[in-house]
């Protein structure tokens, strides 16, 4: 999906690459390309990626990236040929593909959500990690006698 996205809106990946790194935007140029120049470039071609989704995808191809990396030309060429550089029995690649599965199911189901429901579902994913936090130091607490 990801390099069928860059192809349509710009002839090819190389092209995209030599674009984006050049253009640099608040992060990036100097033959460096930011995630998120990537993500917004494909954003005004109606791609709806996440920089999570994207970091997940680079990562799959072994380039080691989170949401607010820069990724090399050479890098991000490999979306041309990603085939040679997936494994599909590789624990890396497995499970990416499971986090990527997550991270899609996630922005689909929020993104079918009015803004009030949206605040109140990540209000309540806060609420459900401060409780294992807390729960964590409590049972952390008992291991060591306290």
């Amino acid at each position: 999906d990801l390099r069928r996205a860059v192809v349509a809106k710009h002839g090819s990946v190389a092209k995209a690459a030599d674009h984006l790194s050049a253009c640099g935007g608040d992060v990036g140029g100097s033959g460096r390309i930011a995630l998120s120049e990537l993500q917004r470039d494909l954003q005004e071609a109606g791609y709806a990626l996440t920089l999570q989704e994207m970091a997940v995808l680079f990562t799959a191809v072994r380039v080691p990236c989170s949401e607010q990396a820069t990724i090399s030309k050479k890098e991000m060429l490999r979306l041309e040929n990603f085939e040679v550089h997936l494994d599909p029995s590789d624990d890396v690649t497995q499970r990416q593909a499971s986090t990527l599965k997550a991270l899609r199911a996630r922005r689909l189901l929020m993104g079918t959500m009015a803004a009030a429901d949206l605040r109140v579902a990540r209000l309540h994913c806060a609420l459900v990690r401060i409780r294992r936090l807390q729960e964590g130091r409590s049972a952390d607490r008992e291991e060591i006698g306290e």
